[in-house]
């Protein structure tokens, strides 16, 4: 698996979409940070905006940079398929088990490393350039773990379908209308479920846990962590599973 793995970084170093990710992942945040201050000095009315509130909705998959980070993951792990690499994989003596695993490997590091940088630097160049409230260090940790265990939860669902599908529309498709679903239902609910009920949803919602709109306490982090976790294990499992099944022509 370990051949595999550093053949999958190598060619992705090396590719084109790799210096657009890198490009886009500083871009973003400056572009941001700047459009904020710029309604800062412009506003009429007071607005919240600060480097701790940037930060956290950083994370979010439907945001400018997740979006475009999905349809790249997504159009990277199709060309393995469209190139017969995962096919010549096959032939060269691994297993389908071997291949999944070492995919799952490499889309989860990819995707919550270019979210990692996204946030940071969201979340330095807004303190920068407009302003921070001085929320504890260890608040922020707090929230970049639980963000990046939704990210690998988010990322296995996006693998599954990939590998399920081997199409870009279908994949991207069903992911968004997934993401976009449970946004929609869990805000529909906001309005006929107590407070106390809704935060035990939130822990079952990576996307919700994400989307930076959301303050959770800091008794529900243990429970989100083990739900991620518990998530992409299933997941990647499911893939494991059904991957066997799979024919890679």
């Amino acid at each position: 698996m370990l051949k595999i793995l550093k053949a999958d970084f190598r060619k992705f170093f090396a590719g084109k979409l790799f210096i657009v990710m890198a490009v886009l992942s500083v871009v973003f945040p400056l572009f941001s940070a700047g459009l904020y201050r710029l309604v800062l000095r412009n506003a009429q009315i007071p607005i919240s905006i600060n480097a701790e509130r940037a930060f956290y909705g950083s994370f979010s998959p439907l945001n400018n940079y997740g979006l475009m980070l999905m349809i790249f993951m997504i159009i990277i792990l199709l060309a393995d398929f469209n190139q017969n690499t995962i096919r010549n994989k096959i032939v060269a003596g691994y297993s389908k088990t071997t291949v999944y695993l070492a995919g799952s490997v490499f889309t989860l590091s990819i995707a919550c490393i270019a979210t990692s940088i996204h946030a940071i630097l969201t979340y330095f160049l807004t303190k920068h350039l407009v302003a921070s409230t001085g929320e504890a260090f260890t608040v922020i940790l707090r929230h970049l773990g639980v963000a990046l265990l939704g990210t690998m939860a988010v990322y296995a669902f996006l693998q599954f379908l990939v590998f399920t599908f081997k199409s870009f529309g279908p994949a991207l498709g069903i992911l968004l209308g997934a993401l976009l679903l449970t946004t929609m239902v869990f805000y529909a609910l906001t309005v006929r479920i107590e407070m106390e009920v809704l935060e035990i949803v939130l822990i079952f919602l990576p996307s919700l846990q994400l989307s930076g709109n959301l303050t959770f306490k800091a008794s529900l982090i243990p429970w989100m962590v083990l739900a991620n976790i518990a998530y992409t294990a299933l997941l990647v499992g499911l893939g494991l599973y059904l991957n066997k099944r799979l024919d890679y022509k």
